[in-house]
């Protein structure tokens, strides 16, 4: 017994003499919301991303979580869980969104913070996330950037780490993500305060919230985008509340006209690989139009393509389910 004692002692000892804080003072975004009672245990996801920040070698200065709507679960538990830690929970009353929900936490931070690190509540750091970020901050001579670290998917098949390639100097994010397989999640970024505060997240959008912000930055704002090539973000994708989160929502006009905005400071290679991944997808399964209104989405969907309608995806992919499609009406017609 005493020497199970003496072990925790020291391993405590450790872990304490290992915390150090930071020469910069970081603040941490975490925004959540309260699930239904049939998804009672995806609520407790959040306290597992808050002992994330806290079991950092590297000590946060405070971390504000800020709820979508009203709690009377969340609230509760997470006071009772962490009452001795610079944690603020915060609720917006009415729902808001995801974005909206950022920025009220963000708005809450401690004003002596010089960084954002951004988690949302289904994910969670690896302990040396902070760590090594801001070893890559010490490197930049201005505040305009913004640090990314790869990220371990908790897929289906198992964990798989993205990105698979690194970020070129002076590459532009939307290169980098729509045309090279590139990722950059929100749980993985660390921003000076004075960058995010000049940006912030768009209020009301639906989706694309954490590429909204990326391309803004790196497009308009010539924010460079500095990659740390080590997984140190877990990100969760096994649990049946998935399929109700933001990314996960499939709006193919929303997302088509969101990334026109961008029409101008992008190549048409962006555009074209977004389209592939998430315009298409959604429109081939819009069972919502008719036969008019298919057709002419469709044309006005091609002409984003290179060589429109004879585009060689547009054949090989579209095609064969419109002839399918009316091959099986004109057997049951």
């Amino acid at each position: 017994m005493v020497a199970i004692c003496t072990n925790l002692f020291f391993s405590l000892h450790a872990r304490i003499k290992k915390m150090t804080k930071s020469t910069k003072k970081i603040g941490v975004v975490i925004p959540t919301y309260e699930r239904p009672k049939n998804r009672q245990s995806e609520n407790d996801f959040v306290i597992e991303a808050v002992q994330s920040v806290l079991d950092q070698t590297i000590q946060v200065n405070d971390i504000v979580i800020a709820i979508d709507g009203r709690s009377t679960y969340l609230k509760n538990k997470l006071s009772t869980l962490f009452p001795h830690e610079p944690i603020k929970v915060l609720e917006s009353n009415k729902k808001v969104g995801g974005s909206q929900t950022r920025n009220l936490a963000f708005d809450n931070l401690n004003p002596a913070d010089e960084l954002v690190a951004f988690l949302d509540d289904d994910d969670k750091w690896l302990p040396e996330k902070i760590k090594y970020q801001l070893v890559a901050c010490e490197k930049e001579k201005d505040t305009n950037f913004f640090i990314f670290t790869n990220v371990i998917y908790d897929e289906c098949g198992g964990d798989k780490i993205r990105p698979i390639n690194q970020i070129a100097s002076n590459e532009n994010a939307a290169n980098f993500i729509f045309k090279r397989d590139g990722y950059i999640t929100t749980s993985s970024l660390l921003i000076p305060c004075e960058t995010f505060a000049a940006l912030r997240f768009t209020d009301g959008l639906k989706k694309h919230q954490d590429w909204d912000l990326i391309l803004r930055a790196s497009l308009i704002k010539h924010t460079r985008m500095v990659q740390i090539s080590m997984p140190l973000v877990w990100y969760r994708m096994q649990y049946p509340g998935r399929k109700n989160s933001v990314s996960s929502v499939v709006d193919w006009h929303f997302s088509r006209n969101w990334m026109r905005q961008f029409k101008k400071l992008v190549d048409r290679d962006v555009i074209e690989s977004f389209d592939k991944n998430q315009v298409l997808p959604g429109f081939i399964d819009d069972h919502k139009m008719n036969k008019l209104e298919k057709f002419t989405s469709y044309l006005s969907i091609s002409r984003d393509f290179k060589f429109g309608v004879f585009n060689s995806y547009l054949r090989k992919n579209v095609f064969p389910i419109f002839i399918s499609r009316f091959q099986r009406r004109k057997i049951n017609g």
